[in-house]
């Protein structure tokens, strides 16, 4: 399947890619997005501002993460590579910038993300 385009200022993204339990996937991500002035990958990046936490306590700020139908207790980071992703859930796969709650709309650029399904 062609790259998916993950888009920093969208709170999730769809990528209509539906995922049953047990199914395993790898993933590769590239590019540069912004959040509000800090250029990064899709790794994130690790500096802690104003005391607020992303959506995904633990795990970098604007790192590449993904869940399941928008349920963020579904969600897992993915950053430049996630390979052999074991699926706990059923249902449709969504990629999100690991960002604060509420402060999607400052964010710019996006990150291509290449999704195989590994047989």
């Amino acid at each position: 399947m062609p790259p998916f385009k993950v888009i920093s200022s969208e709170e999730f993204n769809n990528s209509n890619i539906k995922v049953e339990i047990g199914e395993t996937y790898s993933f590769y991500a590239k590019g540069i997005w912004v959040d509000l002035i800090v250029p990064c990958g899709p790794n994130g990046w690790l500096k802690k501002i104003l005391n607020c936490e992303p959506v995904l306590k633990g795990v970098p700020i604007f790192k590449l993460c993904a869940c399941i139908d928008k349920d963020l207790s579904t969600a897992f980071p993915i950053g430049d590579k996630l390979e052999n992703k074991k699926m706990e859930h059923n249902g449709t796969l969504y990629f999100f910038a690991n960002d604060v709650e509420g402060f999607y709309k400052n964010n710019l650029g996006s990150i291509e993300v290449e999704i195989f399904k590994n047989v």
